[in-house]
């Protein structure tokens, strides 16, 4: 029994008939590291029946369906976390992952750019993207039918893809700040003359 499911077992037992939707949160985040996106969804939408209000689990249960390869089902869900939190900027991010997978480049770099105005979730969501791909690959070197394996080299692809997006953003975003800290310098200077 590994860590995951040690995690896994110790909430269901602590689980009471006042258990919140965090509860099944952490459930569900248990068995989508253990690549297990079905029971992950049976969790998220516990936790919705709980509190459909909270854009994490909507996140969450669209993210089930992209591993799944329910990509369409997915935009739903992410659309439906960023209805609630206009900044939450992963709902937006997967959204535009989505829409990469289904082969439009351009609506995803849309998306992904109005999610990136949320400026101070983006070395986040690198972090976030590297988990994943780093979870993805190693799924695909479990994988045994060719199917999945396909699904997986496409999610890969669509990863690393996200990876480049985000990373370029936050040198846009640290060249930006460079030059208006050399701006503020200029003028403390001139203005001391």
């Amino acid at each position: 029994m590994n860590e995951h499911d040690r995690a896994i077992i110790s909430w269901h037992l602590s689980l009471k008939g006042d258990s919140d939707n965090v509860d099944y949160l952490c459930i569900a985040i248990g068995y989508c590291m253990k690549g297990d996106f079905r029971k992950a969804a049976k969790n998220y939408a516990i936790s919705l029946a709980i509190n459909s209000d909270y854009s994490p689990a909507w996140n969450g249960s669209g993210s089930c369906l992209f591993h799944l390869g329910k990509y369409n089902e997915a935009i739903l869900k992410f659309k439906k976390s960023v209805e609630l939190d206009p900044k939450y900027t992963l709902g937006y991010l997967n959204w535009g992952l989505s829409l990469y997978c289904m082969k439009e480049e351009a609506e995803a770099e849309r998306v992904i750019e109005e999610g990136l105005r949320n400026t101070s979730m983006v070395k986040e969501a690198i972090e976030r993207y590297q988990l994943m791909l780093s979870l993805t690959e190693k799924r695909l070197s479990q994988a045994t039918n060719e199917e999945e394996k396909a699904l997986l080299k496409e999610q890969i692809s669509a990863c690393q893809w996200m990876l480049e997006v985000v990373s370029k953003k936050m040198e846009e975003l640290e060249e930006e700040a460079k030059k208006t800290r050399l701006g503020r310098r200029g003028f403390i200077l001139r203005w001391g003359d």
